[in-house]
């Protein structure tokens, strides 16, 4: 893809080839913006080791039939159940400024356990720490209200921040 951007409103692109060109014309700053999306051409993709390793599970709440994991390592849900999603998040080093995100599968959306009449059969939070994992390095947790500062509860994922882990 080509992209002339004059310093005018008017905007050229032609596609002659793979590698984009952008250059100013006239006097002044040239502001730009590149966005990329793209897909894998793969939907197998390996695990990328950067430091932290995650691992989810998900297991039934009213029925253990209803949730399966696969042979090929995807899981299959029965409409209609709630599923307890377990992430797992392992790091080696002190880490700073942490937001761990969970896209949910298509179909599901989380439920706030915090608010009233949400019916489950779980009271702990949703997002909640790990009980295994009380001290760092020999010393007591920074905080006792549980893993995240803050967490969201999105239509299509949840998300927990942390400043020190």
């Amino acid at each position: 893809m080509r992209a002339v951007l004059p310093l005018t409103s008017s905007f050229n692109t032609t596609v002659d080839n793979k590698n984009p060109i952008m250059q100013k014309v006239g006097n002044g700053r040239f502001f730009y913006r590149v966005a990329l999306k793209y897909a894998s051409s793969s939907l197998q993709l390996s695990a990328v080791n950067c430091g932290f390793k995650i691992e989810q599970t998900y297991t039934a709440v009213n029925d253990s039939s209803h949730v399966r994991k696969q042979s090929d390592d995807t899981w299959k849900l029965k409409l209609g159940e709630k599923v307890k999603v377990m992430i797992t998040m392992t790091t080696t080093q002190r880490r700073y400024h942490i937001a761990l995100v969970d896209y949910l599968p298509a179909g599901c959306e989380p439920l706030n356990t915090q608010l009233k009449g949400t019916l489950t059969g779980d009271t702990q939070s949703s997002v909640s720490r790990s009980k295994g994992a009380d001290y760092y390095y020999g010393c007591p947790p920074y905080s006792t209200i549980g893993w995240p500062e803050h967490k969201n509860l999105r239509d299509e994922r949840v998300e927990a921040f942390r400043s020190l882990l």
